[in-house]
């Protein structure tokens, strides 16, 4: 697993009921998403030199421990699976403070083609890195 997110839980990223609000849950784990996928090379500037994208296709989410105003946040992530064309990743939200799993996430997303709007195939040497990033984090 890799540290992906550190953040913090603010009173407006909670609900009616004074803890975290789905969306925020989803929004954090969409930035640690950015940073694993770029750690693997789906960086920024593949993705735009190259016309692609990373879409998320299915989510899974399951809710653990209520994450309240004031707490100290993280994320570890690391890459599932690889296909021709998707990747299916993980990721863990912890309290940092008392190491609780507050949520956990399976996400599989695509490779897309901007222009053509359909699945596009990951290229071997992004696929390499990927591969390797599974056998160096699997558990």
């Amino acid at each position: 697993m890799i540290d992906t997110y550190r953040g913090s839980v603010f009173s407006t990223d909670c609900d009616e009921v004074g803890h975290m609000h789905v969306s925020n849950y989803v929004s954090k784990f969409e930035e640690a998403t950015c940073q694993l996928i770029g750690s693997v090379g789906f960086t920024p500037h593949y993705l735009r030199n190259n016309n692609k994208s990373v879409v998320s296709v299915e989510h899974h989410i399951k809710y653990i421990n209520e994450l309240l105003p004031k707490d100290l946040i993280i994320i570890e992530s690391r890459v599932l699976e690889l296909t021709r064309s998707s990747i299916k990743f993980f990721h863990r939200m912890m309290n940092s403070q008392t190491r609780k799993v507050a949520a956990e996430m399976v996400i599989v997303a695509v490779q897309l083609d901007i222009t053509t709007r359909k699945s596009s195939r990951i290229p071997d040497d992004l696929a390499n890195t990927i591969t390797n990033h599974i056998a160096a984090h699997a558990q």
